[in-house]
């Protein structure tokens, strides 16, 4: 089986009110969870906002096998973008499940702004081409399309 990468770069969305109350109870429901991502998954700005997942990231698969300590980086963002149900029919798969869809229902609930996040995803690995596309939240984990371009595509 082939390597599969994910260059991911988030849109620019404005940070995330979110109450002290609200992240508490979140954090409480979702401790291992967010335990997975080493205190990544959302950035605590010094205004008192949070960004969720903004900085560009490349997820392989070669690097999410090893999880002797636990879960790696690679792997908590292959769970968090393994759940994919809404998208459309793909060709690629970074071969973990992704976390429960109560999960990314709460998550959106923590802010309306949320409803605004959107990943662009580039895909390339043991396929000749590469997908381009994009994931945004929803309450049943994440939505979006991808397109295959071949690599004999012009441009």
């Amino acid at each position: 089986m082939g390597w599969i990468c994910y260059d991911i770069c988030s849109s620019d969305y404005a940070e995330f009110s979110i109450s002290k109350e609200k992240m508490m109870k979140f954090e409480e429901k979702y401790k291992e969870i967010i335990n997975i991502f080493k205190g990544k998954l959302f950035t605590l700005n010094a205004d008192g906002t949070y960004d969720l997942l903004k900085e560009n990231m490349e997820i392989s698969s070669r690097d999410i096998r090893d999880d002797s300590d636990g879960p790696n980086w690679d792997k908590a963002l292959a769970m968090f973008f393994g759940n994919d149900s809404e998208v459309d029919e793909v060709g690629f798969s970074l071969g973990v499940s992704g976390f429960n869809d109560e999960f990314y229902a709460d998550l959106m609930m923590l802010s309306e702004d949320m409803h605004y996040v959107e990943w662009f995803i580039t895909v390339t690995g043991g396929f000749e081409g590469y997908y381009e596309g994009s994931l945004s939240l929803s309450p049943k984990g994440l939505v979006g399309s991808f397109d295959f371009e071949s690599e004999t595509d012009d441009y």
